[in-house]
């Protein structure tokens, strides 16, 4: 799991949606949603597409690495 795969289950919870129901909103199985959330890395056409399907919205933005 990588950390767009957190960030897609974290929109999935902040919508109040259960797997299934995020399922329907993006045409696949419930399983391929588990699948996503156990273990299978998330590309960022499926993190942008699962996103979208939650009503949520993201930004990428830029900071130092040693920013402290």
């Amino acid at each position: 799991m990588n950390k767009l795969n957190e960030l897609a289950i974290d929109a999935r919870k902040q919508a109040g949606l259960t797997q299934l129901a995020l399922a329907e909103k993006l045409g696949c199985s419930k399983n391929l949603v588990s699948v996503y959330e156990r273990s299978t890395p998330m590309g960022w056409a499926m993190f942008v597409n699962w996103v979208a399907a939650c009503g949520m919205d993201f930004e990428i933005g830029i900071k130092p690495k040693n920013d402290e």
